[in-house]
């Protein structure tokens, strides 16, 4: 079984019916899930295994375990990362993007390096014959992507340091240890979803996102989001393409600036958001001193889940490097 048809089904507690929402699109998913994979405790080289589809699939994923129907009252509380931490700024959306477009434009060309560093994690949330969720700690992955000038080549996962509710690094005896080799995929040349060149010119930067991976959403902003984080996670970008992406959210007409943070590598932020969709939030975060975005959440902001408090993360990608 692959990974993420994996953590979809696991997602699925022992009693609590899906909506005819999640049942169409679990069901629409699944049936284009890529060939089962080895399992993660050892290594697997995986050729021409369908990036596109774990790109695509990994928003909708993280949609989608929100949308399931948890109806006993009775469920335990899944561990989720603590909320970051914002103070609001007195200055609007566009002109805090202006400024990012400024800042990252003076920044050195890390655009020939070959290798993309990420944190990220999602909730999976199991629950147990006793009713007992078992995503007791956060387990996040540490990611290394190698480029060369069209792109992404290939991806590495690492296991990553476990954590608890309150950001403490914790001992997990059912994981590997920190830093074990999971697994290693081969993007070919096909399965890319941004082949293309970024465009260095903000008015060309919204049709280059929207044509390699189409808008599902009626807002701009939700988009543009998605689509940011799956370039960051193929290409790395020069100075003047940066700047182009800050100015093109800074067009867009229903982003927010929710103020100034400090993200999950200890780096300080500007934190946007996009509108409210069933009852989920994404943000995107642009570090203060490279204007360069540093991270994308998740934000479960509902009413209906019990296995998770409200608002929580329920997933994110922060960037180390370049």
């Amino acid at each position: 079984m692959d990974r993420i048809e994996k953590m979809i089904r696991d997602a699925k507690p022992p009693e609590g019916p899906l909506g005819e929402r999640a049942k169409a699109d679990l069901a629409r998913i699944l049936a284009t899930a890529p060939p089962s994979a080895p399992d993660h405790s050892v290594r697997a080289q995986q050729v021409s295994r369908r990036w596109t589809w774990t790109v695509a699939a990994a928003a909708v994923f993280a949609i989608l375990i929100t949308t399931i129907t948890f109806s006993r009252s009775d469920v335990a509380i899944a561990a989720t990362p603590p909320m970051v931490s914002i103070t609001s700024a007195a200055t609007e959306a566009a002109a805090a993007l202006q400024e990012a477009r400024d800042v990252a434009a003076s920044q050195a060309d890390l655009s020939s390096r070959s290798e993309i560093v990420t944190q990220w994690w999602a909730l999976s949330s199991q629950v147990d014959s006793n009713n007992t969720v078992s995503t007791s700690a956060i387990h996040p992955r540490r990611r290394i992507t190698t480029t060369g000038v069209h792109g992404i080549l290939a991806y590495t996962d690492y296991v990553g340091q476990p954590y608890d509710i309150r950001g403490n690094p914790v001992h997990d005896d059912s994981l590997p240890a920190a830093g074990t080799d999971l697994d290693t995929v081969t993007v070919d040349p096909d399965q890319r979803v941004f082949s293309a060149e970024p465009p260095s010119n903000a008015a060309e930067f919204g049709n280059y996102l929207a044509e390699a991976l189409e808008p599902y959403s009626s807002s701009p902003t939700v988009n543009s989001f998605e689509a940011i984080n799956a370039l960051l996670s193929e290409r790395i970008l020069t100075p003047a393409q940066n700047a182009a992406l800050a100015e093109h959210l800074a067009s867009l007409p229903d982003i927010e600036l929710l103020g100034a943070g400090t993200d999950r590598l200890g780096r300080s932020v500007m934190v946007f958001s996009a509108p409210v969709e069933a009852d989920h939030q994404a943000l995107l975060m642009l570090a203060t001193d490279t204007g360069r975005v540093a991270a994308a959440e998740t934000i479960y902001v509902g009413t209906q889940r019990t296995d998770i408090r409200s608002p929580a993360v329920i997933a994110y990608t922060a960037w180390e490097a370049p």
